[in-house]
């Protein structure tokens, strides 16, 4: 009897304790089990240029939302072990971070500082002499109250829109061209003005419009081939890919670049009817140590692009051990 008794006493001592490990070692934010229900505050602060008012929303873990007090503070209590996503917000501010993960992990959590800038919409229209909208122009915002430049993409309708903190800036569009191998047809957009100044001082500026000019002139494809020469003083070998070919006006003051393939081919798209250059090169070692240096043949050729595809003359690619004097 006294066997048994001891037996269910061992059990359920055994029971209590297993269960005060799982309560104790609930794992990491987010994993197992809170300790015996325990729940806890994520907490932060809005500083900057608007503190009280500031609309903080919880997700995540759990979803809530709250607004700051007049010192900027703001406080989310009964929250269980977890990753949580704050997010500030308020029409014409800007907010650093714009959101942060913050996790609660056995213990109350503070969130970093929410830095609050007032923000102003700055927004337009893009469109073509005929009032229809010009959509997927990349309009870039440059100036001083950016880190960096920001981009936007005209909509179906034409529009844009950014937000931003005071500050001058500029407003550019740009839309890459579309080439058409079946219709050897090249479009290309240009816009006016070419960009706009503005400055935002403590008011949304809602018409930053442009005018789309659309072309469409007939292009072709320039082609070519880089081959293996000969060599001088070297065994280093031919390198047929990746060598740069430009292709641009006769002085090359305006240039496009590719780069041919593993076979040494190269090939330029849409090329409206015109003359050009066209020239190849490749990276070279420097002195004082010792390299080898590449070289073509013919170091340029002229070409006439005249209603149909170009095939370019192959360019010789030369290898040279360099030799370096006064090092």
């Amino acid at each position: 009897m006294l066997r048994r008794m001891s037996g269910v006493l061992w059990y359920g001592f055994a029971a209590l304790f297993l269960s005060g490990l799982v309560m104790s070692c609930g794992g990491g934010a987010g994993g197992g089990s809170s300790s015996g229900g325990a729940k806890y505050t994520l907490s932060g602060t809005v500083s900057g240029t608007d503190q009280q008012g500031v609309m903080i929303t919880l997700s995540g873990a759990g979803t809530r939302t709250t607004t700051t007090n007049t010192g900027g503070a703001y406080s989310f209590g009964g929250l269980a072990n977890g990753y949580y996503t704050v997010t500030a917000s308020r029409a014409n501010y800007k907010f650093t971070p714009a959101s942060q993960m913050v996790p609660v992990n056995y213990a109350n959590a503070v969130g970093t500082t929410i830095v609050s800038e007032n923000a102003f919409t700055l927004a337009g229209h893009v469109a073509d002499g005929s009032a229809v909208a010009t959509t997927g122009v990349t309009m870039t915002l440059t100036g001083t109250g950016l880190a960096s430049a920001l981009t936007a993409t005209t909509d179906g309708s034409g529009n844009y829109t950014y937000s931003a903190v005071p500050g001058d800036y500029t407003v550019t569009p740009g839309k890459n061209s579309i080439y058409d191998a079946g219709l050897h047809t090249l479009t290309t957009y240009s816009f006016a003005p070419p960009s706009q100044p503005v400055t935002i001082i403590d008011l949304n500026i809602p018409d930053v419009n442009f005018v789309t000019t659309v072309t469409t002139t007939n292009a072709y494809n320039v082609s070519g081939k880089i081959i293996a020469g000969s060599k001088s003083l070297t065994t280093d070998p031919f390198i047929l890919e990746g060598v740069t070919v430009f292709l641009g006006d006769p002085l090359f003051i305006t240039a496009i670049w590719t780069t041919t393939d593993v076979n040494g081919n190269y090939t330029f798209t849409g090329v409206p009817n015109g003359d050009y250059a066209i020239k190849a090169s490749y990276r070279s070692g420097s002195c004082p140590a010792p390299h080898t240096t590449y070289s073509f043949s013919p170091s340029t050729q002229a070409i006439t692009v005249n209603g149909a595809d170009f095939a370019v003359s192959d360019f010789v690619e030369n290898l040279s051990r360099a030799i370096c004097l006064g090092f």
